[in-house]
């Protein structure tokens, strides 16, 4: 701009051109490289922690599944063990038979809630 102004008026002015102002053109083009640079640097930050506030809040639910199927299969061994303490009774045995097997389903589905947070908690850690 200032090479412009300097052409069109054939030639510069004697007080128009100052080392300062040479200096300050040769260092606009860097100045404004930097700047993009920072706002770049700044952008990328906000998305990694929004990417970060997404996983833990995905993390959440997870966990929160975990502890109620953990306490839900407590229960059912619980009141399955106490069920197949009175043998006297067949229909009770079967029916303490069939919690055993609903507890170690509830069982299978911890390992996969375990597995899902473990995967959340690396993708966590990469980021």
């Amino acid at each position: 701009m200032a090479y412009d102004v300097i052409k069109n008026q054939d030639g510069p002015m004697e007080d128009s051109v100052t080392k300062e102002l040479l200096l300050s053109c040769r260092h606009a083009h860097a100045r404004y490289q930097s700047c993009l640079n920072q706002k770049k640097k700044t952008e990328e930050a906000s998305q990694k922690e929004k990417r970060k506030k997404e996983v833990q809040e995905e993390l959440q639910p997870s966990r929160k599944k975990k502890e109620r199927l953990e306490k839900m299969v407590q229960e059912l061994t619980k009141e399955a063990d106490e069920l197949a303490e009175t043998k006297h009774k067949m229909d009770l045995l079967v029916r303490s038979n069939a919690m055993h097997s609903k507890s170690c389903e509830k069982g299978k589905e911890i390992e996969n809630e375990e597995k899902n947070i473990d995967g959340l908690q690396k993708k966590l850690k990469l980021m």
